[in-house]
């Protein structure tokens, strides 16, 4: 069966009149009971479907805010236990506490980076990315692998090919991960008569399979091609130069043969 998580919408506070006048969703416990109710209401009619082929895993929250006493989203986990079921959530790397969502118990968290769709301004390229990567793995959560709009376009598979790379080289590879697509960007590239564009979708696939290895075309030859990061400043008086490089890599040394300054 495929395995299937369900979206939980979450009550808005400002609500003051949810299916019955002065009914208010201002209180945390009548958003905690709307959530309960929501939660039984899918689960009778899932069973009413009879999804033979189906197999319903979890719920879904879907508000990417996450508030630090903020009882709904403290109650969702053990609510979704109580069907047997387990707690989702996709923090952004711009949310509001995004680490809350592992701190209250939730059994599966990813955190999006965006990268695929926008770029922080006067940053390096892959910032956000490795931003996403160091918090997710500091507060054990996974990561969310964006797919651009354009990725079956020439040149739109440059940002996908970055969630590949630093899966490898920060290692959550083998993590929780939750894939965004709009619409069926994943199956346009496995039916794409392009091979280049094709082959994203089987490099996609062995991330989402493997456990933290990925095929060996995503690597250069017998070493691997990494972005640096540098700073540095022209010394004084002198032609020198002093900088200093921030690489993240598998384990083992790395030798530099040969570098230039503009």
């Amino acid at each position: 069966p495929v395995r299937v998580v369900l979206g939980i919408p979450c009550p808005d506070p400002r609500c003051q009149e949810w299916e019955l006048p002065g009914y208010s969703l201002a209180e945390a416990q009548r958003r905690i009971e709307v959530t309960h109710w929501a939660m039984q209401e899918l689960m009778a009619r899932w069973a009413e479907g009879r999804c033979e082929h189906l197999d319903l895993v979890g719920f879904y929250y879907m508000s990417e805010q996450g508030v630090w006493n903020d009882s709904l989203l403290r109650q969702f986990p053990r609510l979704c236990h109580e069907y047997g079921l387990r707690s989702f959530a996709i923090p952004g790397i711009t949310s509001a506490w995004m680490t809350e969502f592992s701190r209250a118990g939730f059994d599966c968290v990813a955190l999006q980076s965006s990268h695929a769709f926008r770029q922080p301004f006067n940053r390096p390229r892959n910032f956000a990315l490795k931003s996403a990567g160091l918090i997710a793995r500091q507060f054990g959560m996974g990561m969310e692998v964006e797919l651009p709009y354009d990725v079956t376009k020439q040149g739109g598979d440059a940002k996908i090919r970055d969630y590949l790379n630093m899966a490898r080289i920060q290692g959550w590879a083998g993590a929780f991960k939750a894939y965004f697509q709009s619409y069926r960007l994943i199956r346009d590239l496995a039916e794409s008569p392009v091979p280049e564009v094709r082959s994203l979708y089987d490099e996609l696939y062995y991330l989402s399979k493997e456990d933290g290895r990925l095929p060996r075309e995503v690597s250069q030859g017998n070493g691997i091609e990494l972005e640096l990061e540098w700073s540095g400043q022209s010394t004084p008086g002198s032609h020198g130069f002093v900088g200093r490089f921030s690489c993240e890599a598998s384990q083992g040394s790395i030798s530099v043969t040969g570098l230039s300054v503009k």
